[in-house]
């Protein structure tokens, strides 16, 4: 086996199969379970009505909504796995990071967004703060 030398970061390198390259790593970029809850909102098509409409939609319209998507649309239902795949791709990270129209922000008053950030807690228990953890 054979060991690939890659260079470090910013510097650049000749490879073993005789090309001249040089690594970038982007940076990284971090997301709180609110823009989890959003990025899922997106996927399922399960949105906050406009601002203009009379429409309104309940926390538990919202979790049937998510339901329906799961099983009758995809046949799968959300995994971390799913989530974490979506949540590598360059394109919903800057759709994310530039806070684009194509993705909702969070409302705390929302239904839809309650039922959101709790499919995000089920999927990602780590996101849950405990009792004991709160700082009085």
């Amino acid at each position: 086996m054979t060991r690939t030398r890659h260079g470090r970061h910013g510097e650049i390198c000749e490879r073993q199969n005789g090309r001249i390259m040089m690594t970038v790593r982007p940076t990284p970029t971090v997301l709180d379970d609110t823009d989890i809850a959003m990025l899922i909102g997106y996927i399922t098509n399960v949105g906050r009505p406009d601002y203009y409409s009379e429409e309104v939609i309940s926390k538990s319209d919202a979790k049937q909504a998510i339901h329906d998507w799961e099983y009758l649309c995809t046949y799968t239902p959300l995994t971390k796995k799913m989530v974490m795949g979506y949540l590598q791709s360059n394109y919903y990270l800057a759709q994310i990071e530039e806070q684009t129209d194509l993705i909702d922000t969070y409302d705390e008053d929302c239904g839809v967004c309650q039922a959101l950030l709790e499919r995000v807690h089920q999927i990602f228990p780590s996101f849950v703060v405990k009792e004991s953890e709160v700082i009085a």
